[in-house]
């Protein structure tokens, strides 16, 4: 029998400086919340099933007791390609890099139908305030 075995990992294990897609969905939920005042927060709800990776975008007015979900995000162990599927038109989006991954969900956050939600979640929230 050995007397010793070695340690057999590499000395490192290279660059880890990647936004992950759940990093990138948490930004954007905060970044809601500051917008709206808190009127509107987004939260992201995340689970894993072996080596694939669910987060559910969520768009929450807590004065209505009203959440919608807005993206669903799923990916592997590898972090990209990242799928993204867009709730108000039910299409899927494929993100091969940390780069399109942002640049894909700018465009559906800046989307007509996702301000169009806000804006109602927003009006609606304002007006049971009142």
């Amino acid at each position: 029998m050995p007397d010793k075995i070695p340690d057999l990992w590499p000395a490192d294990f290279g660059s880890v400086d990647i936004a992950t897609p759940l990093l990138i969905l948490k930004r954007q939920a905060t970044a809601l919340a500051e917008k709206t005042k808190g009127v509107v927060e987004g939260t992201v709800h995340s689970s894993a099933d072996g080596s694939a990776f669910t987060h559910q975008f969520v768009l929450v007015s807590r004065v209505l007791g009203y959440s919608y979900r807005l993206l669903l995000v799923r990916h592997d162990i590898a972090l990209y390609p990242a799928n993204i599927r867009y709730e108000p038109t039910e299409k899927v989006y494929s993100a091969g890099d940390e780069e399109t991954f942002k640049k894909t969900l700018a465009d559906l956050l800046a989307a007509e139908q996702t301000l169009k939600i806000v804006r109602a979640l927003i009006a609606q929230s304002l007006e049971k305030k009142s």
